[in-house]
């Protein structure tokens, strides 16, 4: 049976203290303002024992990020729910503060109760996370869009977004989009290290110093960016991307890498190491034609370990190519499809993940069924039939 303690005295959260879901235990606390010392609503919070925070709409809105911000490093196995309007501004600093979800007014209980229906559920597959043994070695991931601007760092960066709520800590983002990779940007980060500091020096063999060189990103994931200049990119060798590759498959469960269009060394890298590889295609003659090539040509040499997971991204019904055209070009079955929507580049140019601000929607189930897929679980792809990765 899930705790919650609603903060508020807002009369509109009555019923839902009166009338909880099931299996759950709702109690009312009083609100906490500004007006308090920062050393008392911390302490506070850090006493209260309880499974979900929800902060009323009436608790003002520095109050819920600070307060959350202080779970989320003191008591990160205490999740926290807003419920006030979510502004495209107040979405962002939430989901960065530690919120895992943010609730309108407007829209009653039911969303209320859904969210923390969600937020069951994901405390489910943390629990059983933890209860895992940790494997010998990480799973490798890796996006493959051998062209340019098919949307791989898009799916990679939500990708990461939805898999780090599964492993908090434990996956790790690599960008081997060595002369353009942007991964670091698409998440609004600062960073001080990048694959160059770190491949063909001693950091790689010193798994502390290197797990020092990675960026930690509010989702729970940690990122390792691409280098900064083209001098940096040229001075890296393919045996030093493999050899991090290795390293970190030994410290992570998750090892999830964006590559760069085309096939460079690293790319070639990437998927050699992988254990699951996500194609990415537009429903375009040049980028289908493209993954084709590339696909065939990784076949012939061999690599054929992974799985393989088609992903048709910017699905537009206008387009004069469908989804069953694609299939037929590629030959292959199309295991997902990301319909096209403008708010995933808008995200990545406002620097967060889709999926911080909008947590629900066809993109965002369509991200939490690769995840659990990946994750191992007995899912079916969106396609009908079984995927040509089996």
């Amino acid at each position: 049976m899930s705790t919650i303690a609603v903060i508020s005295s807002d009369r509109t959260m009555t019923g839902f203290v009166d009338k909880p879901p099931a299996d759950t235990n709702v109690r009312r606390e009083d609100p906490i303002t500004s007006d308090m010392a920062a050393e008392d609503r911390t302490s506070w919070l850090a006493s209260l024992s309880v499974d979900v925070i929800v902060f009323g709409p009436d608790i003002e809105v520095d109050v819920v990020l600070e307060s959350s911000a202080f779970l989320r490093t003191s008591r990160p196995e205490v999740d926290c729910i807003a419920v006030c309007e979510p502004t495209t501004d107040f979405l962002a600093k939430a989901m960065s503060h530690g919120v895992r979800d943010v609730v309108s007014p407007s829209k009653g209980h039911k969303e209320l109760r859904e969210a923390l229906r969600l937020l069951d559920e994901a405390a489910a597959i943390r629990s059983s996370t933890r209860a895992e043994a940790r494997p010998e070695r990480g799973t490798v991931i890796t996006v493959l869009g051998p062209k340019g601007g098919v949307g791989k760092t898009t799916v990679a960066v939500n990708l990461a977004y939805a898999l780090a709520s599964q492993v908090p800590g434990e996956l790790v983002v690599v960008d081997l989009d060595l002369t353009g990779g942007d991964v670091a940007d698409s998440l609004g980060m600062e960073v001080a290290s990048n694959v160059s500091t770190v491949v063909g020096s001693g950091v790689v063999d010193d798994p502390t110093s290197l797990k020092l060189s990675l960026t930690s990103h509010g989702s729970g994931a940690l990122v390792l960016p691409a280098p900064t200049s083209l001098v940096e990119a040229a001075a890296i060798e393919p045996e030093g991307v493999q050899h991090l590759i290795d390293q970190l498959t030994r410290m992570f469960r998750i090892v999830l890498i964006d590559t760069g269009p085309g096939t460079s060394d690293a790319t070639v890298a990437a998927v050699r190491a992988a254990n699951e590889v996500l194609a990415v295609t537009t429903p375009e003659v040049g980028g289908i034609r493209t993954l084709e090539r590339h696909l065939d040509g990784y076949d012939a040499v061999g690599f054929q370990r992974a799985r393989r997971h088609v992903i048709l991204n910017k699905e537009d019904r206008r387009s004069s190519l469908t989804r069953e055209d694609v299939e037929a070009v590629l030959r292959r079955r199309i295991d997902y499809v990301l319909p096209y929507d403008r708010n995933l580049p808008a995200a990545a140019n406002e620097g967060s993940a889709y999926l911080e601000a909008r947590p629900r929607g066809s993109v965002a189930t369509t991200f939490a069924a690769l995840a659990v897929a990946l994750r191992g679980a007995r899912v079916p792809a969106q396609s009908t039939e079984r995927g040509w990765f089996r």
